[in-house]
């Protein structure tokens, strides 16, 4: 394969035997030994032999057998086979922020070319190879580190040192991608609407058009075709990880929620590291370190006294016998060596056998009244729903105003209950100027977000300092109590 790469079709056992040699391969091999394995690999096909008669010099060294060896179909196959496995299974896993620049420098070209009313082929093939290539490896390498990421989250093949110094910077590696990609995916969906609207279809009839330009005649129309679906897919494919449809998440939107959700699992999992530290006792380190003592014992011998005194299966010392067991081991002594399944019953104390425990005596432990603690957190969550009750009566009107003229949001709540749904909306936002839907994260509430367009800025006063931004009309809806309001009182008649 090496040979090949440098554009050497043919080998000699000596050149295969020198090669070997500076590759510290082998050590006082002769070329018999080496023969004797490039015919194996010939039965196996991964090589075929040549005659060779270039330096023939005598009868004798015609007639003596010399062959070059090349590479078949077959084995080179099982070579590339071998090296991609081998490189799929060792290429590390990262969130690529440049991949996202480049990205879009791809995209931009494209919104270049379909400008034009006939894309050149080959610029439009080369562009789209190029970004579907940075497309694969990114989600192809997001997809590995993700994996690797859980499993560092379990804790499996890493200690607790080098975790605790490396979880910090865990942490700001995916902070860093996911502000990136939330960037990165609002442009790349305005750019991906403004290629499709002034035509993908050409595009992708070059590039199409490009990949079947060296087929035979008699092929060129099968190969278009296949090529035609496989650019398509393609397109979907990328369309679909950026931006959402109706009832189905992008896959930037999933690639983003897991890469969150895995701070809060690496803080908990540090959480779990403090309390092993500070608590006495840990049942998994210490069946750990339980494990690892059977592995270390020198004998089977060992191994039985180390379960004895670890779990206490030796006589139950805890169980009282009652005196007529005892006369009779007097009399009749067991030895310690017999079974016990030979041996005769071990007649307990019949309070143990009625009641199945032995309750030491002392007083009873004192009960903690928490009944104020319980009457504190109810009122506590009673007025809470008092003040988001208050907060959706003042903002859920159903009635379509500008921002501006909210003028004042008074309390916590109700600044709460705003920027959750005015984030719903600005999330679900693909282009500035259309009017967009969106509900709060409860489903209660239901807004519509209009653009204004007159260039106003809007200015809300909360209770901890100025909200500044676009004006637009907005429309807050309680879905709920639209509902409820829709259905017919009790005992009117229904139409």
């Amino acid at each position: 394969m090496e040979a090949k790469a440098t554009f050497a079709l043919h080998l000699r056992p000596n050149d295969v035997l020198a090669a070997l040699e500076k590759a510290t391969l082998v050590v006082n091999h002769d070329a018999d030994d080496v023969g004797t394995a490039l015919d194996q690999l010939c039965e196996w096909r991964n090589l075929e032999a040549h005659r060779d008669t270039t330096d023939v010099a005598t009868v004798e060294e015609f007639y003596r057998p010399r062959y070059l060896y090349q590479l078949t179909a077959e084995g080179e196959a099982a070579e590339r086979a071998l090296s991609v496995f081998f490189e799929t299974l060792e290429q590390p896993g990262e969130l690529q922020v440049a991949a996202l620049a480049d990205i879009r420098q791809y995209l931009a070209e494209l919104l270049n070319l379909a400008k034009s009313e006939a894309p050149d082929e080959s610029v439009s093939h080369r562009v789209l190879h190029l970004l579907t290539t940075r497309f694969d490896q990114l989600t192809s390498r997001a997809q590995t580190f993700l994996r690797s990421l859980q499993r560092t989250i379990d804790l499996h093949g890493i200690t607790v040192e080098a975790f605790l110094a490396y979880k910090q910077a865990l942490i700001d590696y995916l902070e860093r991608f996911i502000g990136e990609l939330v960037i990165a995916t609002h442009e790349i969906a305005e750019r991906l609407n403004d290629i499709e609207n002034r035509g993908i279809e050409k595009l992708l009839e070059a590039a199409a058009c490009r990949d079947a330009v060296d087929a035979l005649e008699h092929e060129k129309d099968t190969r278009l075709i296949e090529s035609r679906r496989l650019w398509k897919a393609r397109w979907a494919g990328f369309r679909s990880w950026f931006i959402s449809d109706l009832g189905r998440q992008s896959q930037a939107e999933v690639l983003r929620g897991r890469a969150r959700a895995a701070i809060p699992a690496l803080l908990g999992a540090v959480a779990r590291i403090n309390d092993r530290r500070t608590t006495r006792s840990d049942r998994v380190a210490d069946l750990q370190t339980l494990a690892r003592w059977f592995a270390e014992a020198p004998s089977d011998r060992d191994i039985h006294r180390l379960w004895r005194a670890a779990f206490g299966l030796s006589p139950a010392r805890h169980l009282c016998i009652d005196h007529q067991t005892l006369e009779l081991r007097e009399q009749k002594p067991t030895s310690p060596q017999t079974s016990w399944l030979q041996a005769d019953p071990v007649r307990i104390s019949p309070r143990v056998r009625q009641f199945g425990r032995h309750a030491s005596k002392g007083p009873s432990r004192s009960v903690i009244d928490r009944t104020q603690a319980k009457e504190l957190l109810a009122q506590m969550a009673r007025d809470e729903a008092q003040m988001i009750a208050a907060a959706q009566r003042r903002l859920a009107t159903g009635v379509r105003i500008r921002l501006s003229e909210l003028h004042t949001l008074e309390t916590s709540a109700e600044l709460d209950l705003f920027l959750d749904v005015l984030g719903e909306a600005l999330a679900a936002k693909t282009k500035s100027t259309h009017l967009v839907a969106a509900q709060s994260m409860d489903g209660a509430l239901r807004i519509e977000l209009e653009p204004v367009g007159d260039g106003v800025e809007a200015v809300i006063a909360t209770s901890d300092g100025l909200l500044r931004g676009e004006d637009h009309y907005v429309t807050i809806t309680n879905i709920f109590q639209t509902a409820n309001d829709s259905l017919p009182e009790q005992g009117a008649p229904r139409p």
